[in-house]
């Protein structure tokens, strides 16, 4: 985004809207470029105003993201406190472990 103060010899009579606001172009999700069509003169007012009203904007989207990154730490800490409660809840296989660590420890003895 590129902001210019026009000169006196560019207000064309509309000292009000001495800004030049020019917008780069952007890419769209497919790729495609699409490119404003060309620079808008607007006030001093208006550039305050849009200043204004891109923190709100951006103060929304934070707060959004802030309960979304809550709900989800919240969804993940019950996951895990409901696996271990399954975990422990649950008996060990006795005889698969046994097998798996005389396996481990090359026991020629061990059952088939």
């Amino acid at each position: 985004m590129r902001l210019r103060l026009l000169s006196e010899e560019e207000l064309d009579g509309d000292p009000a809207r001495c800004v030049e606001l020019e917008l780069p172009p952007q890419r769209t999700e497919g790729g495609e470029l699409l490119c404003a069509a060309g620079p808008i003169r607007i006030s001093p007012t208006d550039v305050v105003r849009l200043g204004i009203e891109v923190e709100q904007a951006l103060a929304a989207i934070h707060v959004v993201a802030m309960r979304a990154d809550r709900a989800w730490r919240e969804a993940l800490g019950s996951w895990h406190a409901e696996g271990r409660a399954a975990i422990e809840a649950s008996s060990p296989d006795v005889p698969l472990l046994v097998r798996v660590l005389e396996a481990l420890r090359g026991d020629d003895s061990a059952p088939a």
